[in-house]
């Protein structure tokens, strides 16, 4: 039985999303990707399907450098609304980012899975290793 895995990716650039379906069609790394190019538009979501899974995403990729509402804010909107989802997602930073403070600070968020440096490298078995 295959198991559906989705991604939801909030990024404001559209390079990135571009670099992403890229190697979604040539590695197949999730079923479905939901492309987001900012976080408020993403929480409306998870807040409206909090109750199904189905709905939810199984990861998110979230850039923390965005303008106006930025990644952090994200992560603290995120944060609030974690309780109540009924499902469990793992988050991910993917950011070009190699500032120590920003790594610093992700480390204060315990849901957040692992900070990701763009672009987004593949493991020795061509997969991206997030679920």
């Amino acid at each position: 039985m295959h198991i559906q895995k989705t991604l939801l990716y909030i990024d404001d650039c559209q390079i990135d999303h571009d670099i992403l379906e890229i190697r979604q069609r040539a590695y197949q790394l999730f079923d479905h990707i939901d492309h987001y190019f900012d976080g408020p538009s993403a929480i409306e979501h998870l807040f409206a399907h909090k109750h199904d899974p189905s709905k939810l995403p199984d990861v998110i990729f979230v850039d923390l450098y965005m303008v106006g509402y930025d990644g952090w804010h994200f992560l603290n909107d995120f944060e609030r609304l974690l309780p109540y989802l009924i499902k469990h997602i793992r988050v991910y930073i993917v950011t070009s980012s190699v500032d120590a403070n920003d790594l610093s600070e992700a480390e204060k968020y315990k849901f957040v899975q692992g900070y990701i440096t763009k672009p987004v490298a593949l493991n020795g078995a061509n997969k991206l290793d997030v679920y």
